[in-house]
């Protein structure tokens, strides 16, 4: 402390302001004591904020905020990054169509090429969907009576007949599930695809800027 006066008097300071100026100092110094308080004391008055983890700066950045507005709290995670927040559910979500006819792991899969085969005469049916399986199938079987599986039916009578539904194919987007989907019609001949529509999907195989061939 000595020292530090001596350099105040050297820059020129006067008696008065080297006093208070040692005094500041003298209790910036002065030991604090020690607290013992410590998360299961803490009052009302401390909030814990639950966010997931970004970074150090980040928890720093809220804390002195929150500081500002003179509000303690204590940042908590309850997960570790962000990503983990922001990972998709592991676990399958219920299906909710009534009697469905796709396995449940795979009745909330998109962007797939899949075959639907009649499990009485083993007719097969190719197609593709970009959103939930289950949804088209559904769509195949009971509602569009244009498709080639829902008129199926009137080869058995106009009964709908057990259908085994499998995936052949995952696509990046529309334009590479469509390339699938005719390439699997084109090799695997399946019987309930038109000719129109094996012919349609041959010169997709040939051309390409075709984004409005899915409906």
């Amino acid at each position: 402390m000595k020292r530090f006066e001596n350099r105040l008097r050297h820059n020129g300071y006067n008696n008065e302001d080297i006093a208070k100026l040692t005094n500041n100092q003298r209790r910036k110094m002065r030991p604090k004591p020690p607290s013992n308080s410590s998360h299961k004391d803490l009052g009302e008055s401390t909030f814990f904020f639950s966010v997931p983890f970004v970074s150090d700066r980040m928890d720093y950045s809220l804390t002195n905020l929150f500081k500002k507005m003179v509000i303690r709290v204590i940042i908590s995670h309850r997960c570790r990054t962000l990503g983990q927040l922001l990972r998709p559910n592991i676990f399958p979500q219920k299906c909710e169509v009534r009697n469905c006819s796709v396995p449940r792991h795979l009745c909330h899969r998109r962007n797939v090429v899949c075959l639907v085969k009649c499990l009485q005469c083993h007719s097969r049916y190719i197609g593709c969907t970009t959103r939930p399986l289950h949804l088209r199938i559904h769509e195949h079987l009971h509602l569009d009576k244009k498709s080639a599986v829902y008129q199926h039916r009137n080869q058995h009578r106009g009964e709908l007949p057990a259908m085994e539904v499998t995936i052949l194919a995952q696509g990046r987007d529309r334009v590479d599930l469509a390339f699938k989907e005719a390439l699997r019609i084109i090799t695997d001949e399946p019987d309930l695809n038109n000719r129109t529509e094996i012919e349609h999907l041959f010169l997709i195989l040939w051309s390409s800027g075709q984004d409005n061939i899915l409906t």
